[in-house]
């Protein structure tokens, strides 16, 4: 039995169905950026060494490694990187211990106030 990191959502077994591939994709996605997410880095362009599954961080500007061509997007790790664009959305910078938002309509990340 295999469960999601922060939500402990149960994820379908390989075979059970043809898509689950797909679908357990899918709950990783939400189950990372459900509420505020939390990241663990902010705009960094190297992936860590040792990333640990639920894992988000900001990929930055100008990524390498794995991250090549994944600029300003969400890098989750979960047995492999999976990217989500930018959207509207406010996220928590453990590093800098700030909620930041990115406004998609300006392409830019600010102090959120909460």
């Amino acid at each position: 039995m295999t469960l999601s990191p922060k939500l402990q959502v149960l994820l379908m077994q390989e075979g059970q169905l043809d898509a689950e591939v797909l679908f357990n994709d899918f709950l990783v996605i939400l189950d990372a950026l459900i509420g505020i997410p939390e990241v663990l880095t902010f705009q960094i362009n190297t992936p860590p060494a040792s990333p640990v599954n639920g894992d988000i961080h900001v990929v930055g500007t100008v990524p390498t490694g794995a991250w090549v061509g994944q600029a300003n997007k969400f890098a989750i790790y979960y047995s492999g990187w999976v990217f989500i664009p930018m959207f509207t959305v406010i996220i928590y910078d453990a590093t800098a211990n700030l909620y930041k938002k990115w406004d998609f309509e300006t392409a830019a990340w600010t102090t959120a106030l909460i």
